[in-house]
């Protein structure tokens, strides 16, 4: 845990210039990557999500697009690889329900309308 949270709580803590700010959301969205190969828990994938939204959107629309793409794909790989059994551990099953719906308002919100 240490190995993936230190640099993580870096990233997020640093208030350094816009350069450091770009190579401090990169080693976020690395540690992050990480984190899910090891603990794939709703939870964790709604974190992620949370980090991509509080990214600056870029300069470019371009960019906005890559962004949304990111963050559904988040969504989907978060739905399809954590798997919840009826009787599993509640809290497992509670966040399995929050990041369903926190993926229903995303795609409400930003969703195209196909």
């Amino acid at each position: 845990e240490t190995y993936i949270l230190t640099p993580l709580m870096e990233a997020m803590n640093d208030d350094a210039a816009t350069a450091t700010t770009v190579v401090t959301t990169t080693e976020s969205v690395r540690c992050f990557d990480k984190l899910l190969k090891l603990h794939a828990h709703p939870d964790t994938f709604c974190a992620y999500a949370q980090m991509l939204v509080a990214q600056p959107p870029g300069s470019s629309p371009q960019h906005v697009a890559i962004k949304f793409q990111k963050m559904r794909q988040v969504y989907q790989k978060g739905l399809n690889t954590t798997s919840v059994k009826t009787g599993d551990d509640p809290e497992k099953e509670a966040a399995k329900h929050y990041l369903c719906t926190a993926y229903l308002a995303f795609e409400l919100a930003f969703g195209s309308e196909r």
